[in-house]
């Protein structure tokens, strides 16, 4: 059984190497070189040689005939007398006394390459990169690129092998640089030239006022499809490429918005085929660094706080790089029709934080509403936030109270807010209060204490405002002081007794300090009985406080009594003395 598996094991191997020593090369079919036809001759060790056979068809896919036998086995060529526009297909077989097993060579034609279809031309790391579609038949061995130079085309390198090429000399950030494939057989011969493409060249102006940049690009033609968009891509500074934007395919400019002062900018245009997005050619890249007006940014009103003299103080903030020409304060009564109460040449360098003190204002006849507006050397202008100033004010009450109302703190960023309340009375200052939500308060006056007829208010309001940056920051804003004054209360009694408990007709007035008084008492026939300009004496019931006793009976009293701002107090009436 072993004995059996070895001969046919033997045999299986035997006939192996008889069926590969049988194989009989083919010359080396190079091309069809004006109906000539060229090859390399074989290596065939297996027998003598007999004929290099050729067989022609009309047909790539036959039926072949032989048409003739070459008896030479030196013999590279082999001439074919033309056919007018008659296209032949040839294959080329050896024969040697060697078993009949030949192999074929390729099979070629007469005519040149196919014209290669470029793909595109993109700039690819500041050169251009040209691809392009393999050619159809199997001759084509290579690849010539030509290249547009001056009013010629010339050619500037051969490719074997590979469908792409970077053209390590171009420069198409200077220039449009245009190209032509050829393919070309082993012979040289090469196709006829086809579409030219040419690479897309960007380039770009700025404008320092409006921070933009007008991009501009060369229209890719060489599409019979089209273009479907264009893609734009931009890198600023050492970050990433990014894609920022889609226009049409009809367009060939771009306005790049809001560059920043000082900023490397690298931008590039995609354009893509029309059906194919595979296909692409990029712009070359437009490389500058930003030259434009240094804008305000970070515009901030901070806050308004009304002084102690009464003025408002008005604090901002902007960055400090900004090329401004001027700047002007703006008041409201109302926050919708703000008017200039200031403008101001801006003085360089600038300093972040600002402050300007308006002392026409008045803040202690309402609230008011400021904003900062600034004017660039563009003359474009940019508007802050609103900040307004905390009113207060108060009346007094018959009780001896004071009411008092004050508005809450008003800016757009300003988170909540407390209010600390302040009472002046004469030099004294003291803290009243702290409130977190209330903006009203009743403040009770001592009507004994002749400092408290004039009784002064303020409240400062407490917040924190969130900055444009994402910070935030703490501020204090003060309101203006509001005065009030109690009117002088007069209180008279309806009857005394001389020689009793009650023994004076006196009035109590409260607040009576700084008072011009009168109080004149009449007898029932119209005579005066008694006078007096001092409050604190009263009638004894004596005939002008010094004297006899007038009788007892009823009296008609006047008092007046005007204050230093001029408000007059009257009260009449009867009496009546006692004994």
């Amino acid at each position: 059984m072993l004995l059996k598996k070895y001969i046919l094991g033997l045999l299986c191997v035997l006939f192996g190497a008889q069926s590969m020593m049988a194989q009989i090369a083919a010359p080396d079919f190079k091309c069809v070189q004006k109906d000539t036809l060229k090859w390399a001759t074989p290596v065939n060790t297996c027998g003598p040689f007999n004929a290099y056979l050729i067989y022609v068809s009309l047909n790539r896919n036959g039926p072949y005939s032989l048409y003739t036998k070459i008896t030479n086995p030196a013999q590279t060529k082999f001439y074919k007398k033309p056919v007018l526009d008659t296209t032949f297909y040839y294959f080329m077989q050896s024969d040697f006394a060697c078993p009949d097993n030949r192999l074929s060579s390729d099979t070629l034609d007469n005519k040149l390459p196919p014209i290669t279809e470029i793909k595109s031309v993109s700039v690819e790391n500041g050169k251009a990169l040209i691809t392009w579609n393999k050619a159809s038949k199997n001759e084509t061995y290579d690849y010539v690129i030509y290249k547009k130079i001056g009013s010629g085309v010339s050619p500037i390198d051969t490719v074997i092998g590979k469908l792409s090429y970077i053209d390590l000399k171009s420069v198409p950030s200077k220039q449009q640089e245009t190209y032509y494939v050829l393919a070309a057989d082993r012979c040289n011969n090469t196709s006829l030239f086809g579409s030219s493409h040419t690479s897309i060249m960007l380039s770009g102006t700025q404008d320092a006022c409006k921070r933009t940049s007008l991009l501009t690009w060369n229209r890719y033609r060489s599409w019979k499809e089209g273009i479907e968009k264009h893609y734009v891509y931009v890198k600023i500074g050492a970050g990433p490429i990014a894609l920022v934007d889609s226009v049409k395919a009809a367009d060939t400019t771009y306005l790049y918005k809001n560059l920043t002062n000082g900023e490397k900018y690298t931008i590039y245009i995609r354009s893509i085929k029309k059906g194919n997005p595979q296909i692409v050619a990029n712009t070359s890249e437009y490389t500058f660094t930003a030259a434009v007006l240094r804008n305000v940014k970070n515009l901030f009103l901070k806050n308004v706080s009304v002084t102690a003299d009464n003025k408002v103080e008005v604090t901002w903030l902007w960055n400090t790089d900004a090329e401004l020409v001027s700047h002007n304060i703006l008041r409201s009564n109302a926050q919708n029709a703000y008017a200039n109460v200031a403008s101001n040449t801006t003085k360089t360098p600038l300093i972040q934080e600002n402050i300007y003190v308006d002392a026409s204002a008045n803040p202690s006849a309402q609230k008011l509403y400021y904003k900062i507006k600034t004017f660039d050397k563009c003359k474009d202008s940019v508007a802050s936030n609103y900040a307004a100033t905390v009113f207060i004010a108060g009346k007094p009450n018959p009780d001896f109270t004071n009411s008092l109302t004050w508005t809450k703190f008003d800016a757009q960023t300003a988170g909540a807010s407390y209010y600390d309340l302040y009472k002046i009375v004469g030099t004294d200052e003291k803290l009243i209060g702290s409130y977190l939500k209330d903006t009203t308060f009743v403040d009770k006056v001592d009507g004994n204490n002749p400092e408290e007829a004039k009784s002064c208010y303020y409240v400062v309001a407490s917040a924190i405002l969130a900055l444009p940056a994402g910070a935030s920051t703490s501020v204090k804003s003060r309101s203006n002081i509001a005065c009030v004054n109690q009117t002088p209360g007069i209180a008279v009694p309806n009857a005394f007794v001389p020689y009793g408990r009650n023994q004076e007709f006196k009035p109590l007035i409260s607040f009576s300090e700084g008072l011009d008084y009168k109080m004149t008492i009449y007898d029932r026939y119209g005579s005066v009985v008694f006078t007096t300009t001092t409050i604190a004496e009263g009638w004894n019931g004596q005939l002008g406080g010094q004297g006899r006793d007038m009788p007892q009976g009823v009296y008609t009293y006047y008092i007046k009594a005007k204050r230093t701002d001029g408000l007059e107090l009257e009260r009449k009436g009867t009496l009546t003395l006692i004994r």
